[in-house]
Formats: C-alpha cells, sequence, structure tokens
C-alpha cells in the first residue's frame, strides 16, 4: 500500500518551509515562483488535501460556493469559467450551486452544513433582498456580482454610462424612431436591475437630445425566447430607418435574423447596437457595448481569496466600465 502523502513531504521536496505549503494550499501570501514550485510538487505527489479534516481542524476547505440563477445566455459560462480559472490557479475549487427552482434556494437557506464545506461565497445576479434577505444568515465572506450592499465587496459595471454611449452611437444616424429591447424578468431569483440601469442611461440621452421616447417604444423580451417576432417585424417593415438599442446582445441577434428574412441592411435600412459582446458579435458584425467579463469573473476570484485571508479587509465596491465596440449595425 502506498505511503499517504503529507505536506511535509511536499516542503521537503519543493525545498521550503511546512507554512509555507500550508499558505500556498490556503490561498495565503506567497511569492508567484515559490508558489508555482510548490503547486508543481503537489500535483507530481498526487496530493489531495481532505477537505472534511480541515474543516474539524478549523483550517479551510480550499472551496468557493458560486450561487447564480439558470443560465439564459453566455455570459454566466463565462463569467463562472473565468471565475474558476482564477481560483484554480491558487489550489481552489468553485462549488457550482445554480438557483433553478424554489426548492433549490430553500435547501441552501435551511442546510447550513452545504455552506460550512466552503470558504466564502459569490452571489452572481440574483436579487440578494428576495432571496437571502437584506443581511443573509452567511458565517462566510459573501461577495455579489451586479448587486450593491454596503456591507458586503460588491462587483458591478456602471450600466447606465453604456445605456448612454448607445443612445449616443444612434443618435449619430439621425434616425427617425428609437426602440428599447428590454428584458420582462418574470423570476424572482434573477436580477434585472442592472438592465433598467441600462435603460434609464439611453432614455436620459435621448431625452436631453430633445427627442420623446413613448413608452410603446418598449419592446419587451423574454431572456430565452428573446423579443415577439411580429414586433420587430412591425418595426423594420412600419418605421423608415429606425435605430434600435437591444439590451443583450441575445436580443440582436433575433433583429438581425429577422432583418435579413427581409433583406434589410443593418447599418442602412436599420441601426442596431446590443450589449455585451458576446462571442458572434464581432462575425455578425454587431455594434455594442462590451462589458469585461472576463476581467469581473476573474476580480471576484481575486476579491474572495482576499477575504478569505483577511476577513477584515476594507470592503470593495468595484465598478468596471463598458466600452464601445464599433462594427457594421450602427
Amino acid at each position: 500500500m502506498a505511503k499517504k502523502v503529507t505536506i511535509r513531504d511536499i516542503a521537503q521536496q519543493a525545498c521550503v518551509g511546512v507554512g509555507t505549503v500550508s499558505r500556498v494550499l490556503n490561498g495565503g501570501s506567497v511569492s508567484k515562483e515559490t508558489r508555482e514550485r510548490v503547486l508543481k510538487v503537489i500535483n507530481e505527489l498526487g496530493y489531495r488535501p481532505n477537505p472534511h479534516a480541515r474543516m474539524l481542524a478549523g483550517g479551510k476547505t480550499n472551496r468557493v460556493m458560486f450561487i447564480f440563477p439558470e443560465m439564459r445566455n453566455e455570459f454566466h459560462w463565462r463569467l463562472l469559467k473565468s471565475f474558476d480559472l482564477t481560483l484554480d490557479g491558487y489550489d481552489y475549487q468553485t462549488v457550482v450551486y445554480p438557483l433553478i427552482s424554489d426548492n433549490r434556494l430553500k435547501k441552501l437557506r435551511s442546510d447550513k452544513q452545504l455552506l460550512k464545506e466552503v470558504d466564502a461565497v459569490v452571489v452572481a445576479t440574483v436579487p440578494l433582498d428576495t432571496t437571502f434577505g437584506k443581511r443573509p444568515d452567511f458565517a462566510q465572506p459573501l461577495i455579489l456580482i451586479e448587486w450593491v450592499h454596503e456591507d458586503y465587496d460588491c462587483i458591478n459595471v456602471d450600466n447606465e454610462y453604456g445605456g448612454r454611449k448607445a443612445a449616443e452611437l444612434l443618435l449619430e444616424h439621425q434616425p427617425n424612431e428609437f426602440f428599447a429591447i428590454q428584458s420582462y424578468e418574470t423570476n424572482p431569483m434573477i436580477a434585472d436591475k442592472h438592465l433598467w440601469e441600462r435603460f434609464n442611461g439611453f432614455k436620459k440621452v435621448l431625452l436631453e437630445a430633445g427627442y420623446d421616447f413613448p413608452d410603446d417604444h418598449i419592446i419587451y423580451a423574454d431572456l430565452f425566447t428573446g423579443p415577439p417576432h411580429d414586433k420587430v417585424f412591425e418595426i423594420l417593415t412600419k418605421y423608415d430607418r429606425p435605430a434600435i438599442f437591444a439590451l443583450t446582445d441575445n436580443y440582436a441577434l433575433i433583429v438581425l435574423q429577422i432583418a435579413s428574412t427581409l433583406g434589410k441592411k443593418p447599418g442602412k435600412d436599420f441601426f442596431l447596437v446590443g450589449f455585451d459582446d458576446q462571442y458572434w458579435a464581432r462575425e455578425g458584425g454587431l455594434t455594442t457595448i462590451k462589458q469585461p467579463v472576463e476581467e469581473i469573473g476573474a476580480k471576484a476570484a481575486e476579491i474572495a481569496l482576499k477575504r478569505i485571508r483577511n476577513p477584515d479587509a476594507p470592503i470593495e465596491h468595484v465598478k468596471f466600465v463598458p466600452t464601445v465596440v464599433r462594427r457594421l449595425t450602427a
């Protein structure tokens, strides 16, 4: 029977102290060169820490829970991938917990053991108030993505700024009518406040420019199925050179598909701006407002690790600024 590998074995082969190995395993402060050397030895020796034993000993589990609503577009996949890759560099694992039903939420709120098996919790695009309450009863550090709370680390995008830039792009073409394709979210576990921030920024610029924006020019869409096709058809056929702000690239894709069947050319017969810069947007020629999804995921992981190492560190409120990506549609 093979001898069980211990952190003393790792320390000896990596030519470091046991404390250094412990800091690497727990996400502590170690130079990049030393961390890489220790991780290499860990992989070579096949060492696997026992998370349950470490919990009983009051140590770290080297796990962070990532809570998110049901995935409806590539945003959450990209966010999760970036988050997990960053944690992996520090020998931490992501525990994925999707809130796809009320039962999943109830179980998480009632089963405290689930949360004891992680060192921190990240909640992404979930409305805190209606899910875990204004002050969640988590013993672990809590990091929020696309939600603002003065008592917790938060990572957000300046969505209102992004909406303003979308309006400015469309105004350059002096269109005759403006439209917005906005989400109509009925799932209480999906936050949509950031989408309304985009819309409000968009509308403010139009009003400042002297354009009226009637309520019936808001086309409500489902995040799964997109906007009603008949509404998009009506915009593209009834109005001359309309300008459309799709509050996610998903909606913009449907507009482009319908326009193609009608023989309408983007950037000439109509103008379109999306939001996200999804993978297909470049090939599709979509002018869009890019939010730095990978940077958000990486930053969330970095803050989680920092909070695990130092629970009393100052609260961080990070706001990323989206950027304009000009292509063919506007």
